[in-house]
């Protein structure tokens, strides 16, 4: 979850409408918004920070910003996750993935990708998580993220030993 709170000072990530508009404070809401989210979230706050995400995904969809709601879902999935809800977190995180594709949000969706992978996982489903992993791995390889590459790669061979290790 460490890319959430880049998202919005990236340069494809949202910019607020021309200034005064009403618009413009919808989206500065829903930022603000989300900003206490992660705050609450790196407090470790997950209840809290969960209902504040659900604000800010709800204040983004109002004002139009689909990459802010998946964000925002994403960040809800990912807080579901520490508190071991992992049908909770797989539903926002497959949300936020949604969204993120109709937008062509490439470099968004390979980090939610591979969180798909780690809810799979707690749940049980490594053959799945092999799947979100492996998709993950080609999205940072067209990225060129070396260490996102790194990372899915021990994912994929530590599930695939735990397979192998269940076969026996």
């Amino acid at each position: 979850m460490s890319w959430l709170g880049n998202v919005f000072r990236s340069k494809r990530g949202s910019r607020p409408a021309s200034s005064g508009s009403s618009e413009a404070r919808a989206e500065l809401i829903a930022q603000v918004q989300f900003q206490a989210a992660l705050e609450l979230a790196q407090r470790g706050d997950r209840h809290e920070a969960i209902a504040a995400f659900r604000l800010a995904a709800a204040a983004f969809r109002e004002c139009g910003k689909r990459r802010g709601e998946a964000v925002c879902l994403h960040g809800e999935g990912a807080q579901h996750l520490l508190r071991g809800e992992t049908d909770q977190a797989e539903q926002c995180t497959i949300r936020s993935l949604a969204l993120h594709r109709a937008c062509g949000d490439d470099e968004f969706i390979a980090p939610v990708v591979a969180d798909l992978g780690a809810i799979v996982r707690r749940k049980g489903d490594l053959r799945q998580a092999i799947e979100y992993y492996t998709e993950a791995l080609e999205l940072y390889e067209r990225l060129s993220d070396d260490a996102e590459i790194e990372r899915c790669r021990k994912k994929i061979r530590k599930i695939e030993r735990d397979i192998k290790l269940t076969q026996v």
